[in-house]
């Protein structure tokens, strides 16, 4: 009786430090999950909307210049050829830049 007594004693012994080891394990796996969430939200949130903008700026700025170049164009036709050419630009962007670039150019 004592010797199965210490198998099962020492079967509950090797057992606690591996479940120690998953919990702790987990423990940490949570922590630098919230770590990295943490990090991410007060350090690449913020740079990512300052290169958006910026980026916004000069989509916005080339935007514009095509739009002059195709208001030259179109004066320059109805000038030279006394035609009237209606000029077209289409600009294709990516979501998060479409809210950016609009309000940049509706101030214009």
């Amino acid at each position: 009786d004592k010797a199965a007594a210490l198998k099962g004693g020492e079967a509950a012994a090797v057992s606690y430090p591996r479940r120690r080891f998953f919990l702790d394990l987990v423990t940490e796996a949570i922590l630098f999950g919230t770590s990295t969430a943490m990090a991410y939200g007060l350090l690449a949130l913020p740079l990512a909307e300052v290169l958006i903008r910026e980026r916004d700026e000069v989509l916005a700025s080339a935007i514009e210049g095509a739009c002059w170049d195709v208001r030259k164009n179109q004066m320059t036709n109805k000038i030279e050829r006394g035609e009237e050419h209606a000029g077209r630009l289409v600009a294709v962007l990516g979501m998060l830049h479409v809210n950016g670039v609009a309000k940049k150019l509706s101030v214009l």
